[in-house]
């Protein structure tokens, strides 16, 4: 099959099979956002779809590829998303499980964490005791890349888009596919050494 192409700036970019899990959810977003009423926090739900198919389709997991499955969404933090699995408003499937999480808990056996929290130092906190270990770290939280996490969403002109850090998440063993780089809105290369000086626990 042909691949079909769109553009981005000034760069064509492919995407054929590869992209259209991901395209697709952001087309179901939009789509169904117009044609019924809005859910609550109607950005969380497309942050937690983002997350989800990122995790599943868009990551190269230490030792495992394709992805493990059942994917562990584990959230730390206030639960913003769990209303959204009740109400259907995503469609729960075999390949993951959902999870909430205390700040302290053992989060070893995830393989995304969503953070809620607001605060940057329990932020750190619980990165410092995720480093290391192939565990995909996600948060909104504005300076969630500068403190060491992997991918952070933010809103952007009434859209939520997100940015990317691949050098921590490849010292933890794990490695974002090139097509979702292409379509983040930024790509840090910050070290982990910046942010992790002792390494790994």
């Amino acid at each position: 099959m042909q691949d079909s192409w769109c553009t981005q700036g000034h760069k064509r970019i492919p995407f054929g099979n590869s992209l259209r899990p991901f395209v697709m959810v952001i087309l179901f977003v939009v789509a169904s956002s117009s044609v019924q009423a809005a859910p609550p926090a109607p950005d969380d739900l497309v942050k937690i779809r983002l997350a989800m198919t990122i995790g599943q389709h868009y990551v190269r997991y230490a030792k495992s590829d394709p992805p493990p499955e059942p994917i562990k969404l584990c959230v730390v933090g206030p639960d913003r998303f769990s209303t959204f699995f009740r109400q259907k408003a995503i469609h729960s499937h075999a390949s993951f499980r959902y999870f909430t999480r205390q700040i302290d808990e053992d989060m070893s056996d995830c393989h995304v964490v969503f953070l809620t929290l607001s605060n940057r130092h329990n932020i750190e906190q619980v990165l410092k005791a995720l480093y290391g270990k192939p565990i995909l770290t996600v948060s909104d939280h504005r300076e969630f890349l500068q403190a060491g996490g992997m991918l952070a969403f933010s809103e952007e002109g009434g859209r939520v888009v997100f940015k990317l850090n691949p050098l921590v998440a490849q010292s933890c063993g794990l490695q974002f596919r090139a097509e979702v780089m292409r379509l983040a809105k930024q790509v840090i290369q910050i070290p982990p050494q910046q942010f992790f000086p002792e390494g790994a626990k």
